[in-house]
């Protein structure tokens, strides 16, 4: 789902008068001096400090803009373990190194007042205008003279993937920073990360960065100082969880954390000689199609997976990739013998990207479900079984009830033995299951299987929305839906006026998710097995009758900063509330535990740690001691 932002009114009018300017400038005047004196007096009164109001016309010229300090890229080592020789004697800094677009910002007096790409180093493209939409960029920073912010323009992950047309979230950033309505910016969701600051023309230390950073509010890309021993250990972590980020990475920047020695140690034409990159295994690889087969969803759309020569791709062998949709297969006409190019980009399965050289195959579409037999029909992207009660769509949203509950226990050999042998066929059914029955099919794995299976009998208004299935109803619909209308029967009450009303939602989401909520079966009979659905102001807290003993995070504010093995953000998220702690974004004297996991920000740490002085009480723990306090 796209989510779109809606602008507000000041954003309208500081478009205009951006426009404004830059047809002034290019001598092609669009509206009188009149007409952009009242634009600038309205957005006067709105907001006096907004940047636009500051920025002089040679600020918002078009063209290249000169790097006085020039923009080089990082040298790339073949191994981590260069770095201690690279280093020498001193103290190393080490950072993500973020797959996106280079930018660099220039504030004067505290006021955002340009914006360019890298370029070639020496001088990039202005994009004033849309750096003033990217996320995480401050227009006003409490700091005057002059600042340069230097870092990358992104596309979080979980927004990549509500464009699966697109090849790839750098390029999509790129295009996106190069349009010419700086309000795509905004309506797709990109971010900034910072990975360096210069004051006054001049390199401070990159711990000292580092804090200036986030005060002025800034996300970072460099994470702390490190030991010599410690960067292979680091490279190994985080190479081992990239997937938990929600940005693409491609490798380790290792940086001298001296100014001074930064200086000493000088630049090339290409490379400062103080930054070192380390990249990971590729992402990106070509192979072979050897077969194809189409599978069907819990909403009966009929998707393909190519099956692939086996290729390594980012430490991982590749046997399978997906292919999107029907449109995609014919136009991009992919077909067995094709060589294809494929990306993976935190995705279980990965992307077939495009055709690099053909085979002597066309390509080819079923006319019948490869499940069920039925007809198909196409609405010109996907194709779909016309067979309501189809079997495998039918097992597809038992499947996605016990993914979206997070019941770990019962995996896809399990609940498809439970389908055939025990007529297990809809969620409800899971409930009715004897302990009995599980114990003598899964032996002790069937205990743990009951005891999780009946541990999601109350559940938050959201994960019981999520967990249907319904067609079009993602997670960040669930959730908001459950926060606008608090309970389930005012959810199943909601018209398609009332949907459209939320950000995002249009009328063709708006019909599908009430017309499913208009057929009970999808959901009473799970309510009739004795689920529970606990309205949204309740959700902080773990009902009585889930558990004897109160959770031991129930009700607490928690942050988690760095990784935790084995497990996403995501899945630590669900861990989390479905324990009745609440998940936080940011460090705050509010908060009640923060967890330090592995390779964490030690920035983290030290707010903590001044807001504890300060009187706050937060319980520092590391990943272990978490885990094993919510086991």
């Amino acid at each position: 789902m796209k989510v779109e932002v809606k602008p507000t009114r000041e954003d309208e009018l500081a478009e205009k008068i951006i426009r404004a300017k830059q047809d002034y400038y290019d001598g092609k005047p669009s509206i009188s001096d009149a007409e952009y004196d009242r634009l600038e007096n309205e957005l006067r009164k709105i907001n006096t400090d907004n940047p636009v109001l500051k920025v002089v016309g040679s600020e918002m010229a078009k063209g290249d803009v000169v790097h006085e300090i020039p923009m080089l890229s990082a040298e790339k080592l073949a191994s981590v373990n260069g770095i201690p020789s690279w280093a020498g004697s001193n103290d190393i800094a080490w950072g993500f190194k973020v797959d996106g677009l280079s930018i660099s910002l220039m504030y004067n007096g505290g006021n955002l007042i340009q914006g360019s790409t890298r370029g070639n180093g020496k001088k990039g493209e202005n994009v004033t205008f849309q750096c003033f939409y990217l996320a995480g960029v401050p227009r006003v920073i409490d700091h005057g003279g002059n600042v340069e912010v230097r870092g990358e323009a992104y596309m979080p992950l979980s927004t990549f993937k509500t464009f699966p047309d697109a090849k790839s979230a750098r390029n999509l950033a790129t295009g996106t920073l190069k349009s010419k309505d700086p309000l795509v910016v905004a309506k797709r969701g990109i971010h900034f990360m910072a990975w360096d600051v210069i004051m006054d023309g001049k390199r401070i230390d990159i711990d000292k960065g580092i804090a200036l950073l986030e005060k002025l509010g800034f996300e970072h890309a460099d994470q702390g100082i490190v030991g010599k021993e410690g960067t292979k250990s680091i490279y190994e972590r985080i190479l081992a969880s990239r997937d938990t980020y929600d940005f693409e990475m491609d490798g380790l920047i290792f940086k001298l954390n001296d100014a001074t020695a930064q200086e000493q140690a000088g630049c090339t034409d290409h490379h400062p000689r103080w930054i070192v990159a380390v990249k990971f295994p590729s992402k990106e690889d070509s192979t072979v199609v050897t077969g194809m087969t189409w599978q069907v969803g819990r909403t009966r759309k009929i998707t393909p997976v190519a099956h692939l020569e086996p290729v390594e791709l980012g430490g991982a062998t590749i046997t399978n990739a997906t292919c999107h949709n029907m449109k995609f297969i014919l136009d991009n006409d992919i077909a067995i013998g094709d060589t294809v190019s494929i990306i993976r980009s935190g995705d279980v399965i990965p992307k077939i990207t495009g055709v690099l050289s053909k085979g002597p195959n066309k390509a080819s579409l079923p006319t019948l479900c490869p499940e069920c037999g039925s007809p198909l029909t196409d609405n010109g992207t996907d194709i779909s079984c016309t067979n309501e009660k189809c079997g495998e769509a039918s097992y597809q949203r038992l499947a996605n009830y016990i993914d979206a509950l997070k019941i770990e226990q019962v995996g896809e050999k399990s609940l498809r033995r439970l389908w055939s042998e025990k007529e297990v066929k809809a969620p409800a059914d899971l409930y009715k299951v004897s302990l009995d029955t599980l114990v003598e099919m899964f032996g002790k794995n069937g205990e743990k299987m009951h005891a999780q299976i009946h541990g999601k009998k109350v559940l938050p208004l959201a994960s019981f929305l999520r967990a249907l299935g319904i067609h079009r109803l993602s997670k960040v619909i669930s959730a908001v839906l459950a926060k606008k209308f608090k309970t389930l029967d005012a959810v199943l009450a909601v018209t398609e006026a009332g949907l459209q009303e939320i950000d995002g939602v249009g009328p063709e989401i708006a019909k599908s998710i009430v017309t499913s909520f208009k057929d009970k079966s999808i959901y009473q009979p799970i309510l009739d097995a004795g689920v529970t659905v606990v309205p949204f102001e309740e959700t902080r807290d773990i009902p009585a009758q889930e558990s004897k003993n109160a959770s031991p995070i129930g009700g607490k504010r928690i942050y988690i900063t760095g990784s935790v093995p084995g497990y996403k953000k995501d899945t630590l998220e669900a861990l989390v509330t479905s324990r009745g702690g609440v998940w936080t974004s940011s460090v705050s004297k509010n908060m009640d535990i923060l967890v330090l996991g592995d390779n964490f920000g030690p920035s983290k740490e030290e707010k903590a740690r001044e807001l504890i002085k300060a009187g706050a009480k937060i319980n520092l723990m590391s990943a272990e001691e978490f885990l094993k306090l919510i086991s």
